[in-house]
């Protein structure tokens, strides 16, 4: 059985759709849930702790002792600003084990047309060119991504 759950971002509403789900999942055999999204609020919001603080779903974040990464997801398209407030979220139910939570701030750089300069004096062999190129991100949130570990359930 699959159970698909809108919520909006309104505390009563939260609240009761997580009753709700918490009373379809812990009816079936298959009570293992993960949430995700950008959800425009940070870890100390209200919004967010209503999920958070439920029965039901933790932050992923929480759940584990490896964390790699920055420590915010948000860069607005530039890779030299830094916030320690993460708007992205995951939140899984207890029955998942987060063995790792990264925050991936990979970049890319711009491609060759776009290339102004060509560092010629340097620290380095001379039978290199380097280029100047421009660092950038794919979006302004950074993904983020969990490695789990599926731990039994009662039914199984």
């Amino acid at each position: 059985m699959s159970s698909i759950l809108t919520f909006v971002l309104e505390e009563p509403t939260i609240v009761k759709s997580l009753i709700d789900f918490n009373g379809i999942v812990s009816g079936t055999s298959i009570a293992r849930v993960v949430l995700t999204g950008d959800f425009n609020v940070d870890q100390t919001s209200p919004s967010y702790k209503v999920i958070n603080d439920s029965d039901v779903l933790t932050d992923a974040y929480d759940k584990t002792n490896f964390l790699y990464g920055p420590s915010g997801t948000f860069n607005g398209f530039n890779i030299n600003t830094n916030s320690d407030k993460r708007i992205d979220h995951i939140f899984v139910s207890k029955e998942i084990q987060v063995l790792k939570h990264g925050i991936l701030s990979d970049v890319y750089h711009s491609n060759k047309d776009v290339i102004k300069d060509i560092v010629t004096q340097g620290d380095f062999p001379k039978e290199l060119e380097l280029a100047v190129q421009k660092a950038r991100t794919p979006s302004d949130h950074y993904p983020i991504c969990i490695v789990v570990k599926l731990n039994s359930n009662k039914a199984e």
